[in-house]
């Protein structure tokens, strides 16, 4: 279930197009897909019981938000991108005008 979650996040990350150059760090990548494996690990093992209540449910779910949550941060993390140093068309500087 976590490679699941890591590989569309990471499919979805490749096939967006931007007008500034992308890489990868490969190190923040994996330690991406390992932070999505272990939270839905510890998710399924909590849930791996003969008895379910509705806490079990509950902090399993929180471990599998959680580990969504870790993935998409540091697999944002791994894409460093370098700011837009681009001017507005009024010819002055504007936050907006860096970030399109």
């Amino acid at each position: 279930m976590g490679l699941g979650i890591w590989s569309m996040h990471f499919v979805a990350m490749l096939a967006l197009r931007i007008n500034e150059p992308v890489w990868y760090d490969r190190l923040v990548t994996f330690a991406s897909a390992v932070a999505a494996v272990i939270g839905c690990a510890i998710a399924f093992g909590i849930l791996n019981r003969t008895t379910v209540s509705g806490r079990t449910i509950a902090a399993a779910s929180v471990f599998m938000d959680l580990a969504i949550a870790a993935m998409h941060y540091t697999g944002m993390g791994a894409m460093p991108l370098l700011p837009a140093s681009r001017q507005s068309t009024c010819g002055g500087s504007s936050a907006r005008s860096s970030i399109f």
